[in-house]
């Protein structure tokens, strides 16, 4: 899991939501990202993985390894993923909400640095905006239900939920479906 990225089960307790998979053969649960459900893109059914380490080998990818054999990974719906990509995606029970960028300029920065899992470095600002469309197309406010916990636990302060809210719902207005996905 990256720094930008944050993990949480959407039902309230992810430990107990991870002890579903424990299972003899499953070595990890392939986690989607936040996204429009009802319009599949690959950039969206790209997958953080959550690993059992004696059931793993290495990771050859980012976010997804390779695993031991006689194990494999599934998504939060038990089918069975060989990749970083999911056949679908689903975020009822599992959720990662990927913060991939602050800005347009920290973005900028980031894209000069070059990647950090292969040669090269990403065009600006076509990668940008292909990413901008595919992965920000949905308002998701769910995760912030924990944000008071959060805050009391840090000992910090902020704009209440409903400015959080109304201002996400202004950069990105509402998608016709409903943005909060329940189990």
């Amino acid at each position: 899991m990256d720094a930008d990225e944050f993990f949480y089960a959407p039902g309230g307790d992810l430990r107990a939501a991870l002890a579903e998979y424990d299972r003899p053969d499953i070595g990890g649960v392939a986690v989607n990202y936040v996204t429009d459900l009802s319009n599949y893109h690959p950039l969206n059914a790209r997958i953080s993985s959550v690993v059992r380490p004696a059931r793993g080998l290495r990771f050859e990818i980012p976010h997804y390894p390779v695993y031991k054999p006689g194990f494999h990974a599934v998504t939060e719906n038990f089918e069975r993923v060989d990749g970083a990509i999911a056949p679908r995606t689903s975020v009822a029970r599992l959720r990662m909400n990927h913060y991939w960028t602050k800005s347009e300029e920290e973005c900028k920065a980031k894209f000069e640095r070059g990647r950090s899992d292969q040669a090269g470095t990403r065009k600006w600002p076509d990668d940008f905006l292909r990413r901008e469309r595919a992965l920000n197309e949905v308002v998701d406010v769910e995760i912030l239900r924990w944000l008071p916990e959060l805050r009391a636990a840090m000992g910090v302060t902020g704009p209440p939920l409903e400015e959080l809210v109304a201002a996400a719902e202004t950069r990105w207005p509402p998608a016709p479906r409903p943005l909060l996905v329940t189990a």
